[in-house]
């Protein structure tokens, strides 16, 4: 679509719930993809750019250690639970045997 303003009027017209003919349709979808296209080459052009940077790399390694410490996060996590399970049991057993002793 050659004429932006018009574009952005239909997709504003579109946003407010104005019923577009058939053909304002098909131009606003076609406008839609015009947008979709040039972002996604944008986007494209900053992959290479960010896949290429040693930073990048420094970020791809920090990722992977945030998710084996999140790991141990949740196996350190189910073992307070079992610990505090057992606790709750153990102490429930300690009350009745005192409960026991004073009978």
């Amino acid at each position: 679509m050659t004429n932006s303003i018009s574009a952005t009027i239909l997709h504003d017209r579109s946003c407010r719930g104005e019923l577009l003919s058939a053909e304002e349709r098909q131009q606003l979808e076609a406008w839609y993809a015009e947008q979709d296209a040039g972002e996604e080459a944008l986007l494209s052009r900053h992959r290479k750019v960010i896949s290429q940077s040693p930073l990048q790399r420094q970020i791809e390694v920090l990722e992977a250690s945030m998710v084996t410490l999140t790991q141990q996060i949740q196996s350190l996590s189910a073992e307070n639970r079992t610990l505090r399970s057992e606790i709750v049991s153990l102490q429930r057993e300690l009350v009745s045997r005192k409960s026991g002793q004073l009978a």
